[in-house]
């Protein structure tokens, strides 16, 4: 039979390694606990990173739109400041050429104004003896225009004697629609104011025919 003290030393010897096996079991639970912590954690901490990346693709879309637009908007303000550029250019181009007439050329541009005007009072002044003295007048139609006199019977001041007359402006030929009284003399006129394009010339020609019949 075993001596007792062996016996209480192989006792505590067991109960020591079996003291051991408890707090290596209980410490190893409690490392397990943590690691799910842990693990629960990072699960966690990847949703919020995953959500915050989402805001900040989003943020970035939102900033690349607005980059965008402003890009546009200075694609626009280029083209018009070019634009003004090549217009202000044209601007001091035509001033610079204007400064550059001497002063020949400007008393030239005067002669001709002035002479354009002295004709156009003087067509006016003719046009002005005509409605007097022949009773002439216009009447504009949508085809042709018509050309009336009266006071040339000094029997019947009110007889009107009158021709309509049109303008191909494509071929720039005239012919005469209608004629009362009427005139042999019609296309020999119509010829030559064809050939010279003078209108005012026509007009007293035939104001001139119609004078003519009177005196049959």
């Amino acid at each position: 039979m075993a001596d007792p003290d062996t016996l209480k030393k192989k006792f505590e010897a067991w109960e020591s390694r079996i003291k051991f096996h408890l707090e290596k079991a209980e410490s190893l639970s409690v490392s397990n606990q943590e690691h799910r912590c842990t693990t629960n954690e990072l699960k966690e901490r990847l949703n919020k990173l995953t959500e915050q990346q989402a805001d900040l693709s989003k943020v970035r879309s939102e900033e690349q739109k607005a980059v965008s637009d402003v890009e546009e908007k200075l694609r626009q303000a280029n083209d018009r400041c070019a634009a003004l550029r090549k217009y202000v250019v044209e601007l001091m181009d035509i001033q610079q050429r204007y400064e550059q007439l001497n002063e020949s050329e400007l008393a030239e541009i005067e002669k001709t104004f002035s002479e354009r005007k002295l004709k156009l009072e003087a067509q006016r002044e003719a046009v002005s003896w005509y409605e007097d003295r022949l009773g002439f007048r216009v009447e504009p139609s949508t085809n042709a225009l018509k050309i009336v006199f009266t006071k040339l019977d000094p029997n019947d001041m009110d007889r009107k004697f009158s021709f309509s007359i049109r303008h191909d402006k494509h071929t720039n030929l005239y012919t005469i629609l209608e004629c009362e009284p009427h005139l042999e003399s019609n296309k020999e006129l119509v010829d030559e104011l064809n050939r010279t394009n003078k209108l005012y010339d026509f007009i007293r020609s035939m104001c001139s025919q119609f004078e003519a019949i009177l005196l049959k």
